[in-house]
């Protein structure tokens, strides 16, 4: 397995490079199966775009998915139970309701959570908490940390308070766009929204969804940071599985 970087500036053809790699690797290789994994709004457009670039005017081994499609193309795979999925407005729906719930609970939060605004940006920072795979543990240990900023911890234990709630709520319920453990797998899998959620790059992180022969390619992140560290798990993944190492990465760098 090789490891390949495509950089360089917006419409410097990042993108085209990578579609006739794509399709030159299938024409060689008739029996693969390729992945194409780009958001949801793009698939039609990517499809698009490489059957015109196709010399044959047509793709047979080569599939445009996005991270929801991918999701059930699993379960056509391995089964499972398939719980419903939770929109972002939902997500904001059951935050608020969880807010009011909590109201007495919550120390300093309790009052700003009533302002235009407030429950939508809870909904942002809980998605990061369980992006990044924050437990309600770590930030109880966060909280005892910062007893010498009385305020500072005081936040941190109405967030936890939320965040717990939050949990609970969904764990029997629903499957939102966050790494979320599947039956039949033995890491966490994505199932993500009809478009890119913000540190979408965690599905670099996710268990194979399909057996070989497969290549995948992905492109893009929402932000640096996120795609960043997509990349650094992603790899710290395939140096403990044996497949790179890091001499090898040292060269391509």
């Amino acid at each position: 397995m090789s490891l390949q970087f495509i950089f360089g500036n917006s419409g410097s053809g990042k993108s085209r490079c990578l579609y006739q790699n794509i399709i030159e690797d299938s024409m060689r290789h008739p029996k693969k199966n390729y992945l194409v994994l780009v958001p949801e709004q793009f698939t039609m457009q990517t499809q698009k775009t490489i059957v015109s670039m196709h010399p044959d005017g047509g793709i047979l081994n080569i599939d445009v998915l996005s991270f929801q499609r991918l999701a059930y193309r699993i379960f056509e795979e391995t089964g499972g139970e398939l719980r419903p999925l939770l929109s972002e407005t939902g997500k904001t729906l059951v935050l608020q309701r969880i807010a009011q719930e909590q109201e007495k609970n919550l120390k300093v939060l309790g009052q700003n959570l009533k302002r235009h605004g407030a429950v939508a940006k809870m909904k942002s920072l809980v998605s990061e908490l369980m992006q990044y795979q924050v437990t309600g543990e770590d930030l109880e240990l966060w909280r005892e940390r910062a007893k010498g900023k009385p305020l500072l911890a005081l936040k941190l234990q109405d967030i936890g308070c939320i965040y717990q709630a939050f949990e609970e709520y969904l764990r029997d319920s629903y499957v939102t766009p966050e790494p979320w453990a599947m039956p039949g797998y033995d890491s966490d899998v994505i199932m993500a929204a009809g478009a890119f959620v913000q540190g979408s790059s965690i599905e670099l992180s996710a268990d194979a969804p399909i057996k070989p022969p497969y290549a995948v390619y992905f492109q893009g992140g929402l932000t640096w940071t996120h795609a960043k560290l997509g990349i650094l798990k992603s790899l710290q993944g395939m140096i403990d599985a044996g497949v790179v190492s890091m001499d090898r990465i040292r060269e391509l760098l």
